[in-house]
C-alpha cells in the first residue's frame, strides 16, 4: 500500500510539472533591432583645367572648393554666392548635414574619398571663385541609394539603383565647376598627377568664411 501511495504522489507531481514550466517561461525576446544601412564611401575626382579663377590679367589662380553634403538641395539651389560664402549655415540651415574644403590648383586632379552621411541626399560642389558669374559656381550630385537605404526609411527607389561605393567627378575650367553634363576627363589632358585626400568622417562648417583666392 505504502508503495502504491508513492507511486501515485509521483505520477501526481510529474503530471504538474509542465503546467509549473509553463508558468516560469520568460517572455519572448523583442524583435532585433534593424541593420544600420550599409556604410557608403563616395570617390570624388575633380578635374581642373590651366585656366580656373583667373584674375584681372587672366591668370590662373588656386580656388577652394567646399563640398557640401545635403539633405536636401532646395536651399542651395535658390542660394547666392555671397550668401553661401559668408552665411553658409544660416542660408542652408537644417539642409546642412557636413561641409569640408578642398584647395584646388590648376592643371590638378584630386581624388577625395568619403564617407556620404546617412541623412544625406545631395553633394554639391560650391567653387570660390574671385569672380563667380551667374550660378556657376555651384554644382549638384544626388547621391544614389545605398544598399538597404530603403528599408531603413530612406529614399525610396527614384533615386535610382543601389551602388555601394559610387565615383563621380566635378571639372573646373575658367569661372565655372561641372558634374560632368557639360564637361569631361578628355577635355583636361594635362590633369593627369593624382593627389590623394581622405576626408574625416565629421566635419563642422567653417568657423570663418574662406575668402577668394586672390
Amino acid at each position: 500500500a505504502a508503495a502504491v501511495a508513492a507511486a501515485t504522489l509521483a505520477a501526481a507531481v510529474f503530471a504538474g510539472l509542465p503546467a509549473a514550466v509553463a508558468g516560469c517561461t520568460s517572455p519572448a525576446p523583442p524583435p532585433a533591432a534593424p541593420e544600420p544601412c550599409d556604410v557608403q564611401i563616395v570617390t570624388l575626382s575633380i578635374y581642373a583645367s590651366d585656366n580656373i579663377n583667373p584674375n584681372e590679367n587672366g591668370n590662373p589662380r588656386p580656388v577652394v572648393v567646399r563640398l557640401y553634403q545635403l539633405k536636401s538641395s532646395a536651399r542651395m539651389e535658390n542660394a547666392t554666392y555671397d550668401q553661401i560664402l559668408l552665411r553658409d549655415k544660416e542660408t542652408l540651415e537644417d539642409d546642412l548635414a557636413k561641409v569640408d574644403e578642398v584647395e584646388v590648383f590648376p592643371n590638378d586632379l584630386v581624388e577625395v574619398k568619403f564617407e556620404r552621411l546617412p541623412d544625406a541626399s545631395h553633394l554639391v560642389g560650391a567653387a570660390l571663385f574671385h569672380s563667380p558669374k551667374g550660378s556657376s559656381w555651384k554644382t549638384f550630385y544626388e547621391f544614389p541609394l545605398p544598399p538597404g537605404e530603403a528599408q531603413c526609411g530612406g529614399r525610396e527607389s527614384d533615386a535610382g539603383p543601389p551602388v555601394a561605393d559610387p565615383r563621380v567627378a566635378f571639372f573646373i575650367d575658367s569661372t565655372k565647376i561641372d558634374n560632368g553634363v557639360e564637361m569631361d576627363e578628355s577635355m583636361f589632358p594635362n590633369a593627369t598627377a593624382v593627389r590623394r585626400l581622405n576626408l574625416p568622417k565629421k566635419a563642422a562648417a567653417p568657423e570663418a568664411p574662406s575668402a577668394p583666392r586672390r
